[in-house]
């Protein structure tokens, strides 16, 4: 499908990211850049630091957490632009995706095995749990819950000799370092994110057949599930705040499915795929693309004609 009802294009794209208030929206890009979303107006970028992966806004919306790909972090004013504070890691320290706790706190993953906290005013992290024979690669909340997910590092043995080399931390807010494990493995984890309540967990894995499945967190049962190309860049999805809906980064398209059965009822073409992002209030939607992000309204691409399948 085309979209054609208003909207405000984001440029280049590969993470988005809005405000809990709805009211500003983020693209990363070979900047970052936050814009008004009322006004559909560019309000700020920052050039550092280099090769930016992920933004979060605080609470406030006041500041926008930057983390780049060797594991800078950076937080700029979003009125005035300016640098709040920086940090930079003794080596290269790659990982997860950064996530504002309820609490205040940034949590992030190192593909190293650390999950970590830290406050926004100075960045310094505080470990929480290690693991070396792990990759942190998503660090996800919902409602009360805190997921983890984790990879077994290239090279390393799982204990049982398991080929399922994919597996869920699990942990409640506050984050006081207390994990549990889901009993639950997957053979080429992918990526996961927990539904806003915290209660289901959407999961994409596999290699040549790859599917997509929502797993009740409490029981690890599969409660539905679905083919699911891969392509773009990376794997991500994200859940609408009603719960109902969920958007997938597939082969030139973003997939838009129901979240109780995972039957796909709309698709936007793109050539190049990278992220999405539903508004807090549930009344937008950002598709973030190497070639043209975009921030529309969730009701006209919901009432679009055109569907796949």
């Amino acid at each position: 499908m085309r979209i054609t009802a208003p909207s405000f294009r984001l440029r280049t794209a590969y993470h988005v990211a809005f405000s809990p208030d709805s009211r500003l929206v983020a693209a990363v890009g070979r900047d970052v850049v936050w814009w008004s979303v009322p006004e559909r107006r560019r309000l700020g970028s920052s050039r550092v630091p280099s090769n930016p992966s992920a933004a979060a806004f605080t609470s406030d919306g006041r500041t926008l957490v930057v983390k780049n790909t060797t594991g800078e972090f950076l937080t700029c004013d979003t009125t005035t632009g300016d640098t709040l504070a920086r940090y930079a890691p003794r080596g290269r320290d790659e990982g997860a995706d950064p996530v504002i706790a309820p609490d205040g706190w940034i949590v992030d993953g190192s593909w190293n095995g650390v999950i970590r906290r830290r406050d926004v005013a100075s960045l310094t992290p505080t470990e929480v749990w290690r693991d070396d024979r792990t990759m942190v690669i998503g660090v996800l909340c919902g409602g009360n819950t805190w997921a983890f997910v984790l990879r077994t590092r290239v090279g390393t043995s799982q204990p049982d000799g398991s080929p399922l080399n994919g597996r869920i931390l699990l942990s409640r807010a506050p984050l006081q370092g207390q994990f549990d494990e889901m009993e639950r493995r997957w053979a080429h984890l992918r990526s996961a994110a927990l539904s806003p309540l915290g209660d289901r967990l959407a999961v994409r894995s596999g290699a040549t057949d790859p599917v997509v499945e929502i797993v009740d967190v409490r029981s690890g049962v599969s409660l539905a599930s679905s083919t699911s190309s891969f392509g773009g860049t990376g794997f991500d999805l994200a859940w609408s705040p009603d719960g109902q809906y969920m958007v997938l980064i597939e082969d030139r398209a973003f997939s838009i499915r129901e979240t109780d059965t995972l039957r796909e009822i709309r698709v936007v073409n793109s050539e190049h795929p990278a992220s999405a992002a539903f508004s807090p209030d549930g009344r937008l939607l950002a598709l973030g693309s190497w070639s043209d992000g975009i921030v529309t309204s969730l009701a006209s691409v919901l009432a679009s004609p055109d569907a796949r399948g």
